[in-house]
């Protein structure tokens, strides 16, 4: 009678396997990940001589939809998507299209796309990085909205409130549970508002300062 699979003698068996599995799988996704790595570092030596800043300044919406793009192609460290929004305010650079490039930068990535299609799937991947260029397109209308006086607090619910993710409900209450799901969702969405309230309270207390 063969045993069954859960007990403890065949759990080592078990273990090897998907050790041997995910080794397997790393070294398929190795190839794509080095060339990912080399092209957001070719990217990122290439971006300063670009003349990026003539670029800017045209048009608000424009720019904004360059800053966007710009932020997508130049994957690389956050830090480095700070510095260089930095560097565009101080020349004059509107704040919606800085923060369309420094969102894009971190969620985006179009250097990615071939590594996580090979690990997810090329619709996730194609989807993920449309649904998350859009987010930074409208992130860039709330700081717009933010400057001209948007309370602080609505700003942080919408911003907190971005970990509901929509299209992905479906597959989480699938593997989840409904229940597990909605509770999830109510959750989030309340400490967003208590977050909310939180960064209006610190951002009046700094402006008093």
């Amino acid at each position: 009678m063969k045993a069954p699979a859960d007990r403890p003698a065949d759990r080592p068996k078990a273990q090897q396997g998907a050790v041997q599995r995910t080794l397997r799988n790393f070294a398929q996704m190795l190839p794509a990940m080095l060339g990912t790595l080399l092209l957001s570092s070719l990217i990122l030596a290439w971006l300063p001589h670009t003349g990026l800043l003539s670029w800017f300044g045209r048009h608000a919406v424009l720019d904004v939809l360059l800053g966007a793009s710009v932020g997508s192609v130049a994957m690389g460290h956050p830090v480095a998507g700070y510095l260089l929004g930095g560097e565009l305010l101080d020349a004059g650079v509107g704040r919606p299209a800085v923060t369309a490039l420094v969102v894009a930068w971190v969620t985006v990535g179009v250097a990615h796309v071939p590594a996580e299609s090979l690990a997810l799937g090329k619709g996730f991947a194609l989807r993920r990085h449309a649904l998350s260029f859009v987010f930074a397109l409208a992130i860039a209308g709330l700081a717009e909205l933010h400057a001209r006086s948007m309370r602080t607090a609505l700003l942080a619910v919408v911003l907190y409130a971005r970990a509901i993710k929509l299209p992905l409900l479906p597959l989480l209450a699938h593997y989840f549970g409904m229940s597990y799901m909605l509770v999830l969702s109510a959750l989030i969405a309340l400490f967003a508002l208590l977050g909310g309230l939180v960064m209006e309270r610190i951002a009046l207390a700094s402006e008093h300062e």
